[in-house]
């Protein structure tokens, strides 16, 4: 049996006297999918930003057999990350792209690999400003699959699309 891809043992986070996440342990497997759910303000976020290492937490977060407080650089190398509401300075795509490409040593043919798995090889010219909601979100799971990471985690990445660009996007 292969050891977890990522594992979360007693993960607690409170803000005050507010306990946003309690006693959380999960073992993901490598090629598996795993969703959390809950309502707003249950804790969800939270727990992903304790996982990228954004904030503080009880418990252990291992990535690859890699604490995440001990090597945070090397662990953050393991993960893409598609938020919920992508933020983006006003450039080209295929810029946008460059730029977080060359963060991760990302060759331009994987750039333009990419764009085309994710529809935007039309729109690679387009200011992020000109781009529609699912095309920012396209953008940005285009982002997180630079790297290949073997952990990609997205956070509500459907939110911003129309029904066939949801169909496409989980495909």
């Amino acid at each position: 049996m292969s050891e977890p891809i990522l594992s979360l043992r007693g993960i607690n986070k409170s803000f005050g006297p507010v306990q946003a996440n309690k006693d959380i342990t999960i073992r993901v497997m490598p090629g598996t999918i795993h969703g959390i759910i809950g309502e707003n303000g249950a804790g969800k976020s939270t727990l992903i930003k304790c996982i990228l290492g954004l904030l503080d937490y009880k418990g252990t977060i291992e990535i690859q057999d890699h604490d995440i407080k001990e090597n945070p650089k090397f662990s953050k190398s393991l993960i893409g990350y598609v938020p919920q509401d992508p933020i983006f300075y006003d450039m080209k795509t295929v810029n946008i792209l460059d730029f977080f490409g060359s963060m991760r040593g990302v060759d331009n043919k994987r750039i333009n690999d990419l764009l085309n798995v994710v529809g935007l090889e039309d729109h690679k010219n387009k200011l992020s400003s000109e781009l529609s909601g699912g095309m920012r979100q396209r953008l940005s799971f285009a982002i997180g699959l630079l790297s290949d990471p073997p952990v990609l985690i997205l956070d509500e990445p459907t939110s911003n699309l129309d029904a066939n660009a949801r169909g496409d996007f989980l495909n």
